[in-house]
């Protein structure tokens, strides 16, 4: 009954709720179901806090009595996940990007790629120019800023090795780098959670008011995962999943899975050009379709791929990305690499 409840509360408001338990009062006295209607009301006056919340039983109604709701029905989604990530060994990847410099080249790549999925285009040299030469884009101010902002945060090998202890670190962390990642961007608030549902098509995300909670329950379900890599998925997933952001909900979930990376000292995870479709893709069949299998399958790949590139310099760097189609556009070309 609470579950029930809370989905008439998400849909359809307060208004609705408390015209819901006026009918149900009515009705019970012709019923004679007054004591059925007493527990009712009792429910109803917990969930918008104008009862005592002891009488409720599901942990999701608790938290949403106490102020800081979340989504049931991602945590189903979010168990699925661990139950997959558990069963899959995953290899044992360590870091190369040993020097400063190797760190700051492949850190390059890292944001240019992120940034690119998200439909900040720039050519690679264009974007170098950016970073390296302090280049100014004609008309592309924003997008240079965005690429600056990526680059501030996953070439700081100090805050890319920082994780969150729980779930008010979290939220904490997720702030912090989104105030960096979009600084040159004031008008999509950097740091601040969105007041507004967002969506990607035909997924919605959690709801405003579920953000910290969400986070909060989801993170806690984290310490079911050991492996590095397991925990750095689903860490991805989980802010990807919330969407808790107005604008840069992709790079800063990629931020965070790779902070939990480095943290291992494991390589950290690419998605380039040629590979956006079939990350998308997993994303959205795990997301809509609650199929963990092709997300896990997928990132393994690009792990592997990641890996595989040897950062001693950037030149070296550059004529990998061509020799295994990086660049490429998904639909003229596939990512390749003598794996």
């Amino acid at each position: 009954m609470e579950a029930r409840i809370l989905r008439i509360l998400d849909a359809r408001g307060e208004a609705h709720l408390n015209t819901l338990r006026d009918t149900a009062r009515l009705r019970s006295t012709e019923l004679g179901l007054q004591g059925e209607f007493v527990r009712l009301d009792r429910t109803i006056g917990a969930l918008l806090a104008t009862h005592d919340a002891k009488g409720l039983a599901s942990p999701v109604a608790k938290a949403h009595a106490m102020g800081e709701p979340y989504d049931a029905l991602r945590m189903d989604l979010l168990d699925k996940l661990i139950v997959a990530l558990n069963q899959h060994v995953f290899a044992i990847r360590p870091e190369k990007t040993l020097t400063t410099t190797s760190f700051l080249d492949l850190a390059f790549f890292e944001g240019y790629f992120s940034n690119y999925i998200e439909g900040t285009e720039f050519e690679v040299q264009e974007a170098a120019d950016i970073i390296f030469r302090h280049a100014v884009i004609p008309n592309r101010a924003g997008d240079s800023h965005d690429i600056r902002g990526t680059f501030a945060l996953c070439s700081d090998r100090l805050e890319m090795q920082r994780i969150p202890n729980n779930g008010s670190d979290l939220i904490d962390l997720l702030r912090s780098r989104h105030a960096v990642l979009l600084e040159g961007r004031p008008e999509k608030l950097p740091g601040v959670f969105k007041e507004r549902s967002n969506r990607a098509g035909d997924t919605h995300f959690v709801e405003p008011r579920m953000v910290r909670g969400t986070l909060n329950v989801g993170y806690e379900r984290m310490a079911m995962l050991d492996d590095p890599v397991a925990r750095a998925l689903y860490m991805m997933f989980l802010v990807s999943e919330v969407h808790p952001f107005n604008d840069g909900n992709g790079r800063t979930a990629r931020l965070m899975m790779n902070a939990e990376l480095a943290h291992a000292r494991q390589t950290k995870i690419l998605i380039p050009t040629a590979y956006r479709e079939d990350y998308l893709l997993a994303l959205r069949r795990l997301s809509r379709q609650h199929d963990p299998v092709p997300f896990i399958r997928m990132m393994e790949r690009a792990h592997a791929w990641s890996h595989w590139l040897e950062p001693s310099s950037y030149d070296r760097l550059h004529v990998q990305m061509l020799e295994s189609n990086a660049y490429k556009e998904p639909d003229t070309a596939t990512l390749r690499w003598p794996d």
